[in-house]
């Protein structure tokens, strides 16, 4: 079930949807997401379990492109920007 999504992680999502476009991925894994938005600003630190943060938010269904396929999290670029 997917759930409204707040304004911060509506950026979230857009700037990893932007970040994939720009270095032509065609997905990314949490971890290193988080690490995009720990060099942006978007989130101060990683804490004990790098991705957590992250990982959350696309089980709140919140994350454009977020897939989860047997126990790892997917962040697909998605064609154009969901609506």
């Amino acid at each position: 079930m997917e759930r409204k999504a707040t304004h911060k992680s509506a950026q979230i999502s857009e700037f990893i949807q932007q970040r994939l476009r720009k270095l032509n991925l065609k997905s990314v894994d949490p971890v290193t997401a988080t690490e995009w938005l720990i060099e942006t600003g978007f989130q101060s630190e990683i804490g004990t379990r790098p991705g957590s943060y992250l990982r959350s938010l696309c089980r709140k269904g919140v994350i454009d492109g977020a897939v989860k396929k047997q126990s790892k999290w997917l962040i697909h670029k998605l064609a154009q920007r969901r609506k």
